[in-house]
């Protein structure tokens, strides 16, 4: 990565309301990209890789904002959102399709993280472009978050093979035991803090959402069960004081949980005609909002108060949204989706 090897970056968690990272992954073949700018697109579209983007994130790279982005086709992109051209060279390494991307730093260095069917998850120095490579899991990892335990920064994978598992970034060694309770492949987690304790919140193919005391390295409390149908996507934020997952699911919902109590907290998000892949959460002037994609290949915008939809769907993209994030460009709230049409793109959350 020339362009990062000369400067230094800091990766916010802007917009977001709570300390909080995750992404949401999923399956399906690829399909021709269009490079068309949408309505209600604040930039061109990001168009390079060669197959579904799975993935998008937000961040800022010597006061430039950026994203990174995942895909089928086996490579990370970091992009510039001023001008939606790529920065360097693509980030190889995976040998099968990219599930999840995570921007941070690791003791003042800009860094990526990476999840794939590699069943491995791979950090990046984003200024020499090297990875070091997590490995442990027996299955595809299908997520991967980061946080803090203490003093100790961590990511937090997820897979196929029905764990998740927590890592040190300094020195890329599992720490403690895999969490286990999920029946069958853990599609996504998220990464926040709770009253001082650090959690990750799981979902899976069972249906189930589950939260993880991450210093225990415990399970809290019993499943959150209401979804029908798999569970593949999860954000974490904070509603009026009040800590909350939001996930999303096969039922063509998303679902609000009160992590104190483990119980789902109001009624459905319900308008998407198809499968929500992925779930995202920022605040807008003060009000809580959630961002969904689906496989009716839309995206929406909520008003986390009163669960009405805020303006109409975002229909920029041709096909199935795998990803939205949330983050700021240039100070402006932004949602950045990726989709299987194999482009990401750009847009304001109020219309």
């Amino acid at each position: 990565m020339a362009a990062a090897a000369v400067v230094t970056a800091v990766w916010p968690r802007a917009a977001e309301p709570v300390r909080a990272t995750g992404t949401s992954i999923t399956v399906a073949s690829g399909a021709p990209a269009t490079a068309a700018p949408a309505k209600g697109d604040l930039a061109a579209p990001l168009v390079g890789h060669t197959n579904d983007v799975r993935s998008a994130v937000v961040g800022t790279l010597d006061g430039v904002p950026v994203a990174l982005t995942g895909s089928d086709d086996e490579t990370a992109r970091l992009w510039n959102l001023r001008t939606s051209r790529q920065i360097g060279a693509p980030l190889i390494g995976h040998t099968e399709w990219i599930r999840s991307v995570v921007l941070d730093q690791l003791d003042g260095a800009p860094i990526a993280v990476t999840a794939g069917d590699d069943d491995t998850a791979r950090v990046w120095d984003l200024r020499t472009g090297r990875s070091r490579t997590l490995t442990g899991h027996t299955g595809d990892v299908k997520s991967v978050a980061t946080g803090r335990i203490g003093g100790r920064h961590v990511a937090v994978t997820a897979a196929a093979d029905g764990t998740a598992r927590v890592w040190d970034l300094r020195t890329g060694e599992q720490v403690g035991e895999p969490l286990t309770g999920h029946d069958g492949a853990v599609w996504a987690v998220a990464v926040g803090q709770v009253g001082g304790t650090a959690i990750a919140v799981t979902t899976g193919d069972d249906g189930t959402v589950r939260e993880w005391d991450l210093t225990a390295g415990e399970e809290i409390g019993r499943p959150m069960t209401g979804h029908r149908g798999w569970v593949r996507s999860v954000a974490l934020g904070n509603l009026d004081g009040v800590p909350v997952a939001i996930t999303g699911g096969e039922d063509m919902t998303a679902r609000v949980w009160d992590l104190r109590t483990r119980k789902e907290l109001g009624p459905p998000l319900a308008g998407h005609t198809n499968w929500v892949w992925s779930v995202a959460v920022t605040n807008l002037g003060g009000v809580p909002v959630a961002v969904t994609g689906g496989e009716d290949a839309t995206a929406r915008v909520w008003d986390l108060r009163t669960r009405k939809e805020l303006g109409a769907p975002y229909t920029g993209h041709t096909d199935a949204v795998w990803s939205v994030s949330t983050g700021l460009l240039d100070g402006r709230p932004i949602v950045i989706s990726a989709g299987r049409d194999q482009s990401a793109r750009v847009w304001a959350p109020t219309r």
